[in-house]
């Protein structure tokens, strides 16, 4: 895989310093979760199915086109018996998993890669906004992150000294990892061709063997796990519509589909990888993002050219995805394609890597010291210690941008805030009063509200004013109560401007009290005395149809 030589040495070793890196990535991820940041709507509905469901209902298929590994969805949900669904309990298991994979990634820098390519790939993996944000969301996307890691460092183990023992434990952490993680399902096949093949290649019959054997009870495994629960999403049209153009490519021919397979470095740069995150223009995010691929590239070229075989265990992800992205089976786009980023972040790291033990031979007078690069720490003379931090300041300075915008990504307020806004609702609502909520804002009531206090409501969305309006639907919701509460929630498409439609024709129906703003602004609350008009709709104007 890197570029150092494996071993089972247990003293400490220059890569050991990158520890400071996963200090900082935990507290980082640390602060994000004891921050208790109120849920937004995605984990809202994930959360309502942990709440209003035991571990047998969590089988089968998942309320408002949710879908997770069920062996998550048992795990959270033992989190909800044991300590509630606040926010802290319901993300625990996300940090834990966000956590441990900067572990995994010092663990398997420490085996196969020196000082710059550890801290690169711990600190690629510290200060990834996407990463960081999964870590604190009630979401399965950490999860994928840190199986898929573990999965590719132990199946190097594999192919560093091929046993039936070795075999047996990857696939043992490979059926545990499948039944809690996503990824880890989406990569095992191509991690194991790559070690079955290798072995065979090798002629280690044997261990070709010993590879292949475990596997069928991985397949079993998966089977009852994709009854039980993983085929309802795999058949849903509403995912497929959804991710239709985003993740999936168009149906309209070969060009279309080279277009946008050109395409994807750029978008997946742009998330999940954020590869313009902390920098300011057009220029620098561009320059950093092609950079980055050139790593990924270089990193591939230096693994191939020395261990082909554990490059090819960097190649299977990706080609996995691209496979399963034209074929509309996983969407290459977003939070979907983050079992990704681990093989892309490991070939970077190897190339950084290889330029820190290049520039230790060719700068004069250190050429001496590239023997101290993976040796004892308390060993090393005061030239290996220059070169090494040296080394080792090079990737933090390039990651340096990053990892500020990650921090003030967490540090920020959350532009949705459905608790502080269902709370004031709660507090100033009086018996009689119509609550309103527009579009996914009712997931908020229905979480943050769970004993109905604000009953009843309805929700409400914006209608032009051909086919779907009724010009008199709100008017006749309204008509038998004296005051409304109007919740804005989400920003969600096609209903970005949802909110101002119902305020400017509830501002016909009676006039508005109070406009109380939640969060960073998207969470609005519009309290409307009513005064019993029957306004018309204005003539081409939108009306708000209630259902």
């Amino acid at each position: 895989m890197g570029t150092g030589v494996p071993g089972e040495r247990s003293f400490p070793r220059w890569a050991d310093l990158a520890l400071a890196v996963v200090v900082a990535g935990t507290a980082l991820r640390v602060w994000g979760w004891a921050a208790g940041r109120p849920l937004w709507l995605d984990e809202e509905m994930i959360a309502m199915n942990l709440r209003d469901r035991g571990y047998a209902q969590l089988t089968g298929e998942l309320a408002d086109h949710q879908s997770a590994p069920l062996g998550w969805l048992w795990l959270q949900r033992l989190m909800v018996d044991l300590f509630g669904t606040g926010e802290r309990a319901l993300r625990l298991v996300p940090l834990l998993f966000g956590v441990g994979t900067l572990v995994v990634g010092w663990g398997i820098g420490r085996r196969f890669l020196g000082l710059p390519g550890t801290v690169a790939l711990v600190g690629f993996c510290a200060v990834n906004e996407s990463l960081v944000r999964y870590s604190t969301e009630v979401k399965h996307y950490s999860a994928d992150v840190f199986w898929v890691l573990l999965l590719v460092g132990l199946a190097a183990r594999v192919l560093e000294r091929p046993s039936l023992g070795r075999s047996a434990a990857w696939w043992a952490v490979a059926t545990v990892g499948a039944w809690l993680s996503m990824g880890a399902i989406l990569a095992v096949p191509g991690f194991a061709l790559i070690l079955f093949g290798t072995t065979a290649w090798r002629r280690q019959w044997i261990a070709a063997r010993d590879v292949a054997l475990p596997g069928v009870a991985w397949l079993a495994f998966f089977g009852v796990h994709y009854q039980l629960s993983l085929r309802f999403a795999a058949g849903s049209d509403y995912l497929a519509d959804f991710w239709d153009g985003l993740g999936y490519p168009p149906r309209s021919g070969p060009l279309s589909l080279a277009r946008w397979l050109l395409g994807r470095p750029a978008a997946l740069a742009a998330d999940p990888l954020h590869l313009d995150a902390g920098l300011p223009g057009e220029l620098l995010p561009k320059l950093a993002g092609g950079l980055f691929w050139l790593l990924v590239a270089a990193g591939l070229v230096v693994a191939f050219r020395r261990r082909p075989a554990y490059a090819a265990l960097l190649v299977a992800p990706v080609a996995s995805a691209l496979v399963l992205a034209v074929l509309r089976v996983v969407p290459l786009a977003y939070r979907l394609a983050l079992w990704l980023v681990p093989a892309v972040f490991l070939a970077a790291a190897v190339a950084l890597e290889a330029a820190g033990r290049w520039s230790v031979r060719v700068v004069p007078g250190f050429g001496w010291s590239a023997r101290l690069w993976s040796g004892s720490v308390w060993s090393a003379r005061s030239a290996g210690a220059v070169v090494a931090v040296v080394g080792c300041l090079a990737p933090l300075t390039a990651l340096a941008p990053f990892g500020a915008a990650a921090v003030a990504a967490t540090a920020a307020r959350p532009a949705v805030d459905d608790r502080a806004a269902v709370a004031w609702m709660r507090a100033v609502h009086r018996p009689g009063d119509l609550v309103l909520a527009v579009g996914s804002a009712t997931r908020a009531l229905q979480w943050y509200d769970p004993d109905q206090t604000l009953r009843p409501w309805h929700m409400a969305l914006p209608s032009g004013s051909g086919r779907g309006c009724d010009p008199t639907g709100l008017v006749d919701v309204t008509s038998r109560y004296e005051r409304v509460l109007a919740y804005s929630g989400i920003r969600a498409h096609p209903y970005q401007h949802a909110h101002q439609v119902l305020a400017r024709r509830l501002g016909e129906l009676g006039t508005a009290t109070e406009r109380r703003t939640f969060g960073a602004g998207e969470s609005i609350v519009y309290l409307v005395e009513l005064d019993g008009s029957r306004a018309a709709r204005p003539a081409g104007g939108e009306c708000i149809v209630v259902s």
